[in-house]
């Protein structure tokens, strides 16, 4: 509610006006405020939708957003469509590129801590879909490309993706191999992960098969690694 409505109606309280008037004023108020907002939809609804014919010609109709008319004039009606990159999508115009819904293409939808950037859907932490620092040769140092949310020299994480196929940006904290096969088999705030190969090696253990469980997010560990001041990763599953 704005500033103005609300000290009228503290006014006419303060006044001794009846609690029955204060009321109508703001009813009426209220329902101004929803034949206005009837008003944007019945607008919006007034569009030419993408795909659609129906633009310019004597009703001088004009395209939603997102859309240009084709193929019409002062006579004749056109055909709505996506301008420039623009893709439709159902009944709109989206740009795949960095639409969270429509990743790359229609329906592709980025989950959890992702988010859509160039046509892919990544972690807002740095780290893509299908990257598992488990799968590749051992960690070096931060400049790692699978190193994630570093902070300075005091911490930083690992890029891994779960069995949902949502990108993490994981400490490992806690983390142990484990029998899961989903992110459900794990504890609170931990998924589920392919933790074989180089750097995860819960192959051979009895207690896994061949996954682990790890923290879901990137809180950060301190801890120096030998000789270069950087911190490293402390946890059982990376050698």
């Amino acid at each position: 509610m704005d500033g103005p409505r609300f000290d009228g109606i503290t006014r006419a309280l303060a006044t001794g006006a009846t609690r029955r008037r204060t009321l109508l004023g703001v009813a009426g108020s209220t329902l101004a405020g929803l034949l206005g907002l009837v008003g944007v939809e019945d607008a919006a609804a007034a569009c030419v939708k993408p795909g659609k014919k129906g633009c310019d010609g004597p009703k001088n109709k004009k395209c939603c957003d997102g859309a240009t008319c084709k193929g019409g004039s002062n006579n004749k009606e056109g055909k709505c469509e996506c301008k420039g990159r623009l893709k439709q999508c159902g009944d709109k115009c989206v740009n795949t590129r960095n639409d969270d819904k429509n990743c790359g293409k229609c329906n592709e939808k980025c989950k959890g801590q992702n988010t859509c950037k160039n046509s892919k859907c990544r972690s807002k932490l740095g780290c893509k879909v299908g990257t598992n620092v488990c799968n590749g040769p051992p960690l070096e140092d931060l400049d790692d490309p699978r190193i994630c949310k570093t902070d300075g020299e005091t911490f930083f994480c690992a890029c891994v993706t779960d069995l949902k196929g949502i990108a993490r940006c994981s400490d490992f904290a806690g983390g142990v191999c484990a029998d899961c096969t989903k992110n459900e088999d794990c504890p609170n705030n931990f998924v589920c992960i392919k933790a074989s190969g180089i750097n995860c090696e819960c192959d051979e253990n009895p207690d896994s098969n061949g996954n682990a469980c790890v923290r879901k997010d990137c809180r950060g560990i301190s801890g120096s690694s030998a000789g270069s001041g950087r911190s490293v990763l402390r946890t059982p599953l990376l050698r």
